[in-house]
């Protein structure tokens, strides 16, 4: 263990990492992808249900694969936990998304309730989730709302792993 997985996560830390999930949602509803510069590491391992990404480009295109061609979305957070692990800061928060459909789908909506585990590292820029997985509890409404944005894509170098 080094010195600073040894450290005692502070009410500073805890405030940032809350922050960093608040980013995250900010991005999804803005559709700001660059913005998710700023919540993952380069390197980042996400999985969401059955798609399991590598890095983050990789990341950028799957939400815009997703989220681009919705109409408004919400992503509330909430009932955050930190803790310190063997694989370093965990995080665990409760997430439920609303989409509205947008073309074809207008008047549709999808909605699903679940919950992140990340592994957050504090990095030169503060911190970023370096490991993500989606949990999926429950959903109700069209899943087809979630649709992919306009071209041209957000840049990726790998898809899928």
């Amino acid at each position: 263990m080094t010195t600073e997985d040894s450290e005692k996560i502070t009410a500073d830390d805890r405030l940032a990492i809350t922050d960093l999930l608040i980013r995250y949602a900010r991005a999804c509803d803005d559709k700001d992808w660059d913005l998710l510069g700023a919540v993952f590491t380069a390197d980042c391992v996400a999985r969401y249900r059955t798609v399991h990404l590598q890095s983050l480009p990789a990341v950028k295109h799957h939400l815009w694969s997703v989220l681009g061609g919705c109409g408004n979305t919400q992503h509330l957070i909430g009932n955050v936990a930190v803790s310190r692990n063997e694989r370093g800061v965990a995080v665990r928060s409760n997430v439920r998304g609303w989409h509205v459909g947008a073309g074809a789908y207008e008047g549709s909506s999808y909605e699903g309730i679940g919950y992140y585990d990340d592994v957050v590292v504090r990095t030169g820029d503060g911190w970023r989730i370096a490991e993500r997985t989606f949990v999926l509890v429950a959903d109700n409404g069209d899943r087809s709302v979630l649709q992919p944005g306009p071209e041209p894509a957000p840049d990726y170098e790998s898809r899928r792993a």
